[in-house]
């Protein structure tokens, strides 16, 4: 969506083009796009390592709970319900 301070972009986008409506406004989003990654600010390289490991322990954990988990159930089903 074009905002009022980024008019700009549009007034850039669209008097350079005499394009069809869509297309026009196709490229006023890629444009607002490049601008708004430009605005970003990227993760270090520790920190995005440091983050990718911290996802892949707790993701351990949850899956070794959840597995504890489901093999106790089917012991106890096991043994109380199907004898």
């Amino acid at each position: 969506m074009v905002k009022a301070n980024d008019n700009f972009v549009a007034k850039k986008v669209t008097s350079t083009l005499k394009s069809p409506p869509i297309l026009r406004q196709v490229l006023i989003f890629l444009e607002e796009v490049r601008l708004e990654m430009g605005k970003v600010v990227w993760p270090t390289r520790s920190e995005t390592i440091k983050m990718t490991l911290i996802v892949i322990g707790v993701s351990v954990a949850v899956g070794t709970m959840l597995g504890g988990l489901d093999f106790l159930l089917t012991q106890l089903t096991n043994k109380f319900l199907l004898k």
